[in-house]
């Protein structure tokens, strides 16, 4: 049975979508401020809501779209460098943690607002977790492209993100503002437990490293010589906790769930569809994985 643009049409979300993506593809060219786009947004929607299902209605609702599109595209898109070469104080909330530094959100430098995020390292790991406010003195520096054509490196992921600089801090002059939640300090000491674990079995430092950066998504321990083995090879992304790792994950629980639903223990405990009950049951253990990873 072959598509046609009756059935296309027949979804009522696939063109709203559509208008969706692009607006974040083609908005952030066109150099509006986002609030600009935000305001023609509700005044689309306001036509869509007095026209209703007419024709004039439905081209507001996908203006409607498209310009949400454009704005939000315009929000990722607007990272201003901030100042580089000179020592800025920077606040703002550590978003990960590296075996030589973290990656921070920054919400303030010098004392004015300002959003981005940067890489800061050092000679030591952070005395801090993921989630805490902290202040630190840093030198900025930009992220350039690579030199030579076809290099592997991560401009072009940490400018989609919004992280436009890295640079080096003092862990004298780290202030932490805030506490750890509990939560956190709960997971880092699980984690610490399954390195010493997983070194204490395999006595192999390299085999333990990689085996930790598979499992739990751990890759500080991992070395620049075995990334770069990894790398060359073309098989960089199964060292990254990624889609495919939660997939074999789901559909093993999925599977292992309803193998068990499926047993007759008595004819009133008989369930006559298990994959209704295991695919619930299935989820919280899924995304406690992602959680712990």
């Amino acid at each position: 049975m072959g598509w046609s643009w009756w059935a296309l049409g027949n979804r009522p979300a696939v063109f709203p979508v559509l208008a969706c993506l692009l607006g974040v593809v083609f908005g952030p060219l066109a150099d509006v401020p986002w609030f600009s786009w935000g305001f023609v947004c509700v005044l689309a929607l306001l036509a869509a809501w007095v026209r209703g299902a007419r024709a004039g209605g439905v081209a507001a609702g996908l203006l409607a779209a498209l310009c949400l599109g454009a704005g939000l595209g315009e929000l990722s898109a607007d990272v201003p460098l901030p100042p580089t070469g000179v020592r800025v104080s920077l606040e703002g909330t550590v978003e990960r943690l590296g075996e030589h530094g973290f990656t921070i959100d920054v919400a303030q430098v010098n004392g004015v607002p300002r959003r981005f995020r940067a890489a800061l390292s050092a000679d030591q790991a952070p005395p801090v977790l993921a989630g805490q406010v902290v202040r630190t003195e840093a030198r900025l520096k930009q992220v350039m492209e690579a030199a030579n054509p076809g290099e592997w490196n991560r401009s072009e992921w940490a400018w989609r993100r919004g992280q436009p600089v890295s640079g080096g801090y003092s862990p004298a002059r780290l202030v932490v503002l805030t506490p750890p939640a509990a939560w956190r300090t709960w997971l880092a000491t699980e984690h610490r437990a399954l390195s010493r674990d997983t070194h204490a079995l395999t006595e192999d430092d390299t085999a333990a490293a990689l085996l930790l950066t598979l499992s739990a998504g751990q890759r500080a321990e991992l070395g620049d010589e075995l990334e770069d083995a990894f790398a060359r090879s073309g098989l960089a992304h199964v060292l990254s906790v990624s889609g495919l790792h939660v997939a074999v994950l789901a559909f093993s629980l999925f599977a292992a769930l309803r193998w068990l639903l499926s047993r007759r223990m008595s004819t009133r405990l008989r369930l006559t569809d298990p994959r209704a009950f295991a695919v619930p049951l299935a989820l919280p253990g899924v995304w406690a994985y992602v959680l712990f990873t």
